[in-house]
């Protein structure tokens, strides 16, 4: 039986450290919460119901 140690894989040469790290630019929105809730309250209008077939009533069981 082999007494040595198992092949671990070996970090990359310095090849990382040539490349660029990438950057994602966050912007921060002030009161996000209450815009997304207008812009959907917007796409939503709870207050029509409009079925496709042009009826409010519920169907019947």
């Amino acid at each position: 039986m082999d007494d040595s140690e198992p092949s671990t894989p070996q970090p990359a040469p310095d090849k990382d450290k040539t490349k660029a790290k990438k950057e994602i630019h966050v912007v921060s929105v002030p009161h996000e919460d209450d815009m997304i809730a207008q812009e959907m309250a917007e796409l939503f209008e709870e207050d029509e119901v409009t079925h496709q077939h042009g009826s409010t009533e519920p169907e019947g069981d």
